[in-house]
């Protein structure tokens, strides 16, 4: 009986100092590869001349879909043409910009020097990140659009 328990005691501690050695801080997960678009939906849905979008992704160009976003670990992130290019002439990086979590790290914060987005972490793992941001259009009508990424 001494021996089953010494054991499952050594088996949970085995288990329990690997998991912990093998966690990933969210920085790491976040920068550790590139992401492309996989979903892209408004709530409400955002009133076009065109009419209502819910699945801004379904409505996408090809071209869009398969965009790149790296963040890298300094703090900075781009946005680059994937495989196809919606004009020859696009530039390879379409977008610089900042990038850093609030202090408990449930939201990410990225943008253009004075132009920055406040997204809220849906989920971020190894797998998949998933945003959601709030915004406000100039009809002062209230939407968040939530992005869910995958790796390439």
């Amino acid at each position: 009986m001494k021996k089953t328990i010494a054991s499952l005691i050594i088996l949970i501690l085995a288990f329990y100092s690997c998991s912990k050695e093998d966690a990933l801080t969210k920085t790491e997960l976040l920068t550790q590869s590139p992401w492309i678009l996989t979903a892209s939906v408004f709530e409400p849905p955002l009133q076009t001349e065109d009419g209502a979008i819910v699945n801004f992704y379904a409505i996408m160009n090809d071209c869009m879909r398969d965009d790149i976003y790296y963040y890298y670990p300094s703090g900075v992130y781009t946005n680059s043409e994937g495989a196809s290019r919606c004009s020859p002439s696009d530039a390879e990086i379409w977008e610089v910009g900042v990038w850093t979590f609030n202090e408990d790290e449930t939201r990410l914060y990225k943008g253009i020097i004075d132009y920055i987005n406040e997204y809220e972490i849906l989920k971020l793992d190894g797998n998949e990140l998933q945003l959601r941001v709030t915004f406000i259009d100039t009809l002062d009508n209230f939407y968040t659009n939530t992005e869910t990424f995958r790796h390439p």
